[in-house]
This record gives structure tokens, sequence and C-alpha cells, in this order.
């Protein structure tokens, strides 16, 4: 899942094999700057699970003084927006956690980052990262069913808003169309009075004109 080691701030980059089936790697460091792991994943949702050993937290030193609460580790996970896909404060020297890439096809990086304090003391850091099989399920179960809901609100979203526009197309469609039967109804029924006058004059004509026949045989 992530092939190469990008420490900030210099973001130096070395490509690593990996040889199992799996896809499972394991690393060790010096921890006394801000070390992030980089890959480039694909457009598929792909679960992966990291396990790290920090013996310095425990270091009896500082579990002794004052300065205990100052002696801990950042881990990040970032998608390829800079988006911070999982965070948490790491205050034992071993532990795992497990996240699914978000769908989006890029370089994702995962970071740890040592308090200032616990930097000073250049602590080991071993790191295994594990994909494509035997991921732990568990810890991302509930940030999965959120995902899910939060993509089903956003396809409601944007269906509601396809809704939308194809009412806004309908009426601004429904404007020009009333305007056009206002207009034609005006004419037919201005069209209807000028015919019932044109009869009535026609009728009055001929009326009068056999009248005036009708004088002039002397027949009335």
């Amino acid at each position: 899942f992530f092939s190469r080691l990008v420490p900030n701030p210099m973001r130096l980059t070395f490509l690593f094999a990996l040889a199992l089936a799996t896809r499972s790697s394991a690393f060790y460091f010096n921890l006394d700057q801000k070390l992030c792991f980089a890959d480039e994943v694909g457009y598929e949702r792909e679960p992966a699970h990291v396990h790290y050993q920090i013996p310095s937290l425990n270091h009896k030193d500082a579990v002794a003084s004052l300065d205990a609460i100052a002696n801990f580790v950042e881990a990040t996970v970032s998608d390829p927006e800079n988006n911070i896909i999982h965070h948490e404060v790491i205050k034992d020297e071993e532990g795992s956690f497990s996240f699914l890439s978000t769908g989006v096809a890029g370089e994702y990086h995962i970071c740890f980052e040592p308090s200032p304090l616990l930097a000073t003391r250049t602590p080991k850091l071993m790191v295994e990262v594990e994909s494509g099989a035997a991921i732990d399920y568990t810890q991302i179960q509930t940030k999965d069913a959120i995902s899910k809901v939060e993509r089903a609100l956003h396809d409601l979203k944007g269906q509601m808003n396809e809704l939308r526009d194809e009412m806004n197309y309908v009426m601004r469609r429904q404007v020009p169309f009333q305007r056009t039967s206002e207009s034609t109804y005006r004419r037919v029924w201005a069209w209807s009075v000028v015919q019932v006058l044109i009869l009535v004059f026609m009728m009055s004509w001929q009326v009068w004109n056999l009248k005036s026949f009708f004088m002039a045989k002397k027949l009335v």
C-alpha cells in the first residue's frame, strides 16, 4: 500500500520492494522528525492495517518525570486531496490502527510526528503496513458506516438538486409557453369578434339592399 518514505521537511524519497503476497512491509527508523510513507493508489477503496512499535515512549526517565505527558507521537493519514482520514495521538509503545482509502486516486500519506520532547531522545520507530489481506475491520467499521451515510446523503442531495433544476427548467419553459398561449387566445378572440362584426354588417347590408329593391319596384 505504502511503498516510499518521505521524511519532512526534506522530502527525500526511498523506494522499497514489497515482496509478500499480502503486501506486508516492516521498516525501522529514527523518529527524530516527522516521517511520512506515500504511495499511488487507484480508485478502489483499499483497506490498510498499520502496526507500530516505539519503545522510547515507555522510557523510565520520561515516565518518572513530569514531562511524561509530553511524550507522544501523532499519527495521521491523508488522502491525495490532503483530507485527514485518520488521526490519533500515540502514547503506548506498541499498537495498531486501520483505515480505508477514500476511493480518490493519487498519493496517500501516513505520517508519524514525535513531540518536541520525544524527538530530542531520537526514538526508534518500527512500522509494519499490511494491506490486501488479514485486515482488522473492527477499527474502521464505524468510520466506514459513517462514510456510507455521508455518501447516501450526498447522493440524495445530488438527486434533490437535479430535481430542483428540472423543475426550474420546466418553469422557465412554461413562462414563454403561457405567454404564447395567452397571445394566441387573444388573437383568436379578436378574430372571432371581427367575424361577428363582418357577419352583422353583411346581414345589415343585404337587408338594406333588399328593402331598396322592393321600394324601387314599389312592392313596399
